[in-house]
């Protein structure tokens, strides 16, 4: 009944398909496993007394996808049955602003001041524009607006400007055709208050062209509008107010409104869509989304309802006057309700309508369930811990963890430190020298031990060799000795002994190359210094090159050599000869 309702008030429009739909569309024809929005409406033709000359019967939800078998509205929500969703999620064959609902406003026409034939051409790519003004207001409008809202054809701007259309001006906020079951009084006081709505308060905005080195400031944002640009004013609202393109918005949704239509309010001076205007005076029905004449309504859930339509989300049974539960939005009779109903994280049973339930942490008990695992005890007035995956009172609670200064025991309900895989009591967590506590101070962890910076540097780090303070940067390794950067100097002459300096060692001291020289033994054959490895021989030094064979000259420092009684040198070749 309400498809033929609606059909006998709807002008059916043939809309171009959007470039994305139609690609949908075809994936769909390829891939066997995915119903298309033809089966869908044969489907439903065949399951359903629903006429199928409705446009929309049938059409796939762009929020569920293959979720849903087809667009079929409820008889009086307006809502899917199949998937639940409301109409603007679903593909529109029919173009909501077709819809004949006595709205006689500017944006029905869409003439353009303009001769040229390019012009024309490119305002054919959209769908609407604000009419009666030039090509070059209408440009820069476009441009001002957030590119996927931009009303081309085939694009994601035109689904949204449908979705907008349903949401912003529904139309049984305006007509009684669109209505579910109203009564005659309130028909004829709906079409009055309709007429007032629309006579006093309605009304498309006009976008204009501001001059250059003129300036007016946007109601909305506060900022001001440049010249060279355009704006939005609006005939209802006082004169000199002006908004930016982008501004131009609902008070109450914040969302732009649709084809520049508005409801403007004197007593706050703002601009509302349909929707939300008709809510500053009127309540609406959570159920069917229609508007309450009647002078009694059911409020519960911090929502109104016509009394009949206060009834389950799942199964439509009356809950006047019943218990209910809720899940999420929906609102539910004691049947349906166990679908939905939480479940006692004890007992694993569903918390029944009415029953007392303790919520803890995202999960649910009976109160006959909150009790301790062990002892059976009732927790709600004694203190209790999560411990072996369930609930302990305080008596059972066994200490999890040890702590590592004490080596006692630490409860869960007790604050701790942990580090590097330890824990300790606060009162624990001191430097194990000096005994200060570190919880607000610098502390090192050495050998499995925690120190203060003071007892570290005192007791653990190393010394320079040289002013024998404790070193806490980098520092030179040199031999056996550690020093400071800084006090790594030549035993000598004092130089630095660092980047490209030679450093050489006498007697465990650092020397440069230069002072090294100084104190170095002489060669016996060649009386030079010997500053590397060195051979002696008979308490004399040479140096391994200088330490040869008498007769052939080869060096002998590191072979065997023979010595004769003139203490002569031979290598074993000349000393066989």
């Amino acid at each position: 009944h309400t498809y033929s309702q609606v059909k006998a008030n709807t002008t059916v429009v043939n809309m171009a398909i959007p470039k994305y739909i139609a690609e949908s569309r075809n994936r769909t024809a390829s891939d066997p496993t995915v119903v298309s929005s033809v089966n869908r409406k044969a489907n439903l033709a065949k399951h359903s007394g629903v006429s199928m000359q409705d446009p929309d019967v049938g059409q796939p939800c762009l929020k569920c996808g293959n979720g849903c078998e087809g667009f079929m509205l409820h008889v009086w929500r307006k809502k899917c049955i199949n998937c639940g969703c409301p109409k603007e999620f679903h593909e529109m064959e029919q173009d909501p602003a077709s819809i004949p609902i006595a709205i006689p406003l500017r944006h029905m026409s869409l003439e353009i001041l303009s001769d040229g034939d390019c012009e024309k051409k490119h305002l054919e790519k959209y769908v609407w524009y604000p009419p009666e003004t030039s090509f070059q207001v209408v440009k820069q409008y476009m441009e001002s607006l957030p590119e996927e809202l931009v009303p081309l054809k085939g694009s994601p701007g035109e689904e949204h400007r449908k979705q907008q259309y349903i949401r912003q001006l529904p139309a049984y906020d305006f007509s009684p055709d669109h209505c579910h079951a109203l009564t005659d009084l309130e028909k004829r006081r709906m079409l009055k208050i309709s007429e007032r709505r629309k006579k006093t308060f309605l009304g498309t905005g006009r976008v204009e062209f501001l001059e250059t080195g003129t300036i007016k400031h946007c109601i909305d944002c506060g900022e001001g509008i440049m010249g060279n640009g355009v704006y939005v004013v609006a005939e209802k609202a006082s004169e000199g107010k002006a908004w930016h393109p982008q501004c131009f918005k609902c008070a109450e949704c914040r969302e732009l409104l649709v084809d520049l239509i508005y409801f403007y309010s004197p007593e706050n001076e703002r601009v509302y869509c349909g929707r939300h205007h008709a809510e500053l005076s009127y309540v609406r029905c959570a159920g069917c989304d229609e508007l309450i004449f009647t002078p009694t309504y059911t409020e519960a859930q911090g929502k109104k309802w016509h009394k009949e339509h206060f009834s389950c989300s799942d199964c439509d049974e009356c809950l006047q006057g019943k218990e209910y539960g809720t899940s999420g939005e929906k609102v539910l009779c004691v049947k349906c309700y166990g679908r939905y109903a939480d479940k006692c994280s004890r007992c694993r049973e569903n918390i029944e309508i009415g029953s007392k339930k303790i919520v803890l942490a995202g999960e649910f008990w009976h109160e006959k369930c909150f009790v301790c695992k062990r002892c059976r005890e009732d927790l709600r007035e004694k203190r209790y811990f999560r411990a072996e995956n369930d609930l302990l009172c305080e008596e059972c609670i066994q200490p999890a963890i040890q702590c590592y200064g004490c080596k006692e025991g630490i409860s869960p309900a007790v604050s701790h430190l942990s580090h590097k895989n330890r824990n300790w009591h606060p009162e624990c967590f001191k430097c194990v020298s000096c005994r200060t506590w570190l919880i607000d101070g610098q502390f090192h962890d050495y050998d499995d031990a925690l120190m203060c910076s003071t007892c570290f540097i005192d007791k653990v780090s190393k010394k320079c060799h040289v002013c024998t303070k404790p070193i806490t940067s980098k520092a030179v390794q040199f031999g056996i000795n550690v020093y400071h950067k800084e006090c790594f100097l030549c035993t000598d002459c004092g130089c630095a002994l660092e980047g490209d300096v030679k450093v050489k060692e006498k007697e465990g001291k650092p020397y440069c190359n230069q002072c090294v020289l100084k104190f170095a033994q002489k060669c016996y054959k060649c009386r030079g210094p010997i500053t590397s490895r060195h051979t002696v021989y008979r308490n004399h030094p040479f140096h391994f090159e200088c330490f040869k064979c008498n007769k052939c000259g080869s060096p002998v420092a590191q072979t065997t050599f023979y010595e004769t009684t003139l203490y002569e040198i031979l290598c074993k070749d000349c000393a066989g000869q």
